[in-house]
């Protein structure tokens, strides 16, 4: 959950949701930390009206659910595309 407050001058609301966004990735790093899996989900079910209202109060906002446990084999590694395709050397242009 999140309280994002718009009248706070000192903290615009994009900045607000930018430490709501850290905050989650600390916590999903420290689930990592201590052996569990974790990751978080979005969508639809964030925004349904009947579920904020179980979990949040009038001011706050469901940003995701998180969703955590232990896994009983090691993962199967993904197969990855190869990056070096999308890869160049930047340049900046000359003006």
């Amino acid at each position: 959950m999140a309280r994002i407050c718009p009248d706070v001058p000192d903290v615009l609301v994009h900045e607000q949701w930018m430490c709501v966004g850290a905050g989650l990735m600390n916590f999903l790093n420290a689930l990592h930390v201590m052996g569990f899996a974790a990751k978080s989900l979005s969508g639809l079910s964030v925004s349904d009206e009947a579920i904020k209202a179980a979990f949040c109060d009038s001011d706050e906002s469901l940003a995701c659910w998180i969703v955590a446990g232990r896994l009983r084999q090691p993962a199967h590694p993904r197969q990855r595309e190869p990056v070096a395709p999308l890869l160049e050397t930047w340049r900046p242009t000359k003006a």
